[in-house]
C-alpha cells in the first residue's frame, strides 16, 4: 500500500473518530438537559402547604424570593367590584368593534354589536349602516383600545372614558390618530348594554 493511501486511511480514521466524539457528547449534553428541565419542572410542581407558606411568608417551596408580607390578607374582588370590570370590558369591546372595519366585511362587526346595544342605538346605528354606500375603494379601519376608566357608575347606569388608538388605512396609503371615547350604559335586568357612544 502506497504512503499515501496510508495517510489517506489514518486521517480519515481520525476524522471519524472526531466525529464520534462529537455525538457522544452532543447527546450527553442534550441528556443532561433534558434532565435539568424534568427536574425544574418537578420543583414547580412541588409547592409547600398553606400553613408553610404562610408562616414562611412565601408562595412555593421553589420560590424563595417572592415574599407576602405578613399580616396582610389577600383581598379578592367584591361582586361590585366584578360588575364595574364586566361594565368597563363590555365598553372596550364595543368601541373595538365598532371602530374596526373594512369595505370588504359589509360592516358585519358592526352589525354583530345588536346584542350588546339598546334597541335605541341599535336602531340609529342600523340607520347610518343601511344610508351608508360601499366605497369601490378599499379602507380598513382598525380600533385598539389603550385605556379605560369608569368616570361614572350608579345602580343601573355607568359611563366609561376610553382612550384608542385608530388606524386608517386606504390605498393612497395609512393615517394613525388617537381618539377619545365615552361610553354610556344601562342597566337591563341583569345585562348591562351600551345605550350611547361618542367619541373626539
Amino acid at each position: 500500500m502506497s504512503l499515501r493511501a496510508r495517510i489517506f486511511i489514518i486521517i480519515s480514521l481520525a476524522i471519524l473518530a472526531v466525529l464520534a466524539v462529537s455525538i457522544i457528547l452532543i447527546m450527553r449534553n442534550k441528556a443532561k438537559q433534558a434532565a435539568k428541565q424534568s427536574t425544574q419542572v418537578e420543583n414547580m410542581d412541588k409547592t409547600e402547604s398553606p400553613a408553610t407558606a404562610t408562616s414562611a411568608g412565601n408562595l412555593t417551596g421553589s420560590d424563595q424570593s417572592t415574599k407576602i408580607p405578613e399580616g396582610i390578607p389577600i383581598k379578592s374582588a367584591t361582586a361590585l367590584e366584578n360588575e364595574q370590570n364586566g361594565v368597563k370590558q363590555l365598553a372596550k369591546i364595543f368601541v373595538e368593534r365598532y371602530g374596526t372595519y373594512s369595505t370588504e366585511n359589509n360592516y358585519q362587526n358592526i352589525k354583530d354589536l345588536e346584542g350588546l346595544s339598546t334597541d335605541a342605538l341599535w336602531k340609529s346605528i342600523n340607520s347610518i349602516i343601511s344610508k351608508t354606500r360601499t366605497s369601490t375603494e378599499f379602507m380598513g379601519v382598525t380600533t385598539r383600545v389603550i385605556t379605560t376608566e369608569l368616570s361614572k357608575w350608579e345602580k343601573n347606569s355607568a359611563v366609561v372614558a376610553l382612550k384608542a388608538l385608530r388606524a386608517e388605512e386606504k390605498q393612497a396609503g395609512a393615517l394613525n390618530k388617537y381618539l377619545d371615547y365615552t361610553v354610556s350604559l344601562i342597566k337591563n335586568g341583569q345585562d348591562w348594554l351600551v345605550d350611547k357612544i361618542s367619541w373626539k
